[in-house]
């Protein structure tokens, strides 16, 4: 199974999720509509960070500042499609999407979701 099928198919599994073309090719994520992450198709993954989050991710050999966009939250993971790195893929975009689904739902934070992360990310996105 391709690769990015397989990010997909995981990815649709979360709650409010959607997939649409990317404007640069691949396939965006989106959570209620928005955008918090795509795969190109050669298997870079480019997700849309806090910079404070970016910065310590990348500070973790976790992914890599976006090529084209340094300045930005931006990273990019390259998987080149194999298998031995799509949970490290899977767990990034799981995190933006955590990210992004307590800032725009009315539940609960469960801390639980983000044990899978560094204590240093857990200490960023905790109050």
């Amino acid at each position: 199974m391709e690769f990015s099928f397989q990010i997909q198919e995981n990815v649709l599994n979360w709650p409010g999720t959607s997939v649409a073309p990317h404007r640069f090719g691949g396939i965006e994520f989106q959570f209620n509509g928005k955008e918090f992450g795509h795969i190109h198709s050669n298997g870079m993954l480019d997700i849309l960070f806090t910079k404070k989050i970016r910065e310590q991710l990348v500070a973790e050999n976790l992914t890599q500042i976006h090529h084209l966009l340094p300045q930005t939250g931006w990273t990019s993971f390259y998987s080149r499609n194999q298998p031995e790195y799509f949970e490290q893929a899977l767990k990034l975009l799981r995190l933006n999407y955590l990210l992004h689904y307590y800032k725009h739902t009315k539940e609960p934070i469960d801390w639980n979701q983000f044990v899978a992360y560094p204590k240093s990310i857990q200490d960023i996105v905790s109050p």
